[in-house]
């Protein structure tokens, strides 16, 4: 069965960057800019896991985990943010999130971080 990895991130090149590196190690891809996007994409598809940027305008990754929560969906979830902070994994553990994947993002890293998640 192919794996179905969503990459939510507001910045163009870096979806693009991160979704061809996803798809050479044998994985779909499919793409959205925003939290509302992303959504909106669960619902009408199969979404094996998620990498999703922390800051995004209107619904940040924070609230955009929140919501599938709420939503009552299981999705392996990464946070991928370029700010480091001591906290930062303890809150995203919080709210779901499986682990965090530290911009610029490194190849080798986001495969590892992907087959772990699709597991």
């Amino acid at each position: 069965m192919t794996k179905n990895v969503l990459i939510v991130d507001d910045n163009e090149p870096t979806r693009r960057l991160m979704a061809a590196i996803i798809n050479e190690a044998g994985y779909e891809t499919v793409t959205a800019e925003n939290g509302e996007l992303a959504l909106k994409i669960i619902k009408e598809q199969d979404i094996s896991c998620a990498l999703i940027d922390q800051y995004m305008e209107a619904m940040d990754g924070f609230m955009l985990a929140d919501h599938l929560s709420t939503a009552g969906y299981k999705i392996p979830m990464t946070m991928m943010t370029a700010h480091e902070g001591s906290d930062l994994l303890l809150q995203a553990q919080r709210h779901g999130f499986m682990s965090i994947i530290m911009k610029p993002v490194q190849p080798e890293r986001l495969v590892q971080v992907v087959k772990r998640m699709c597991r």
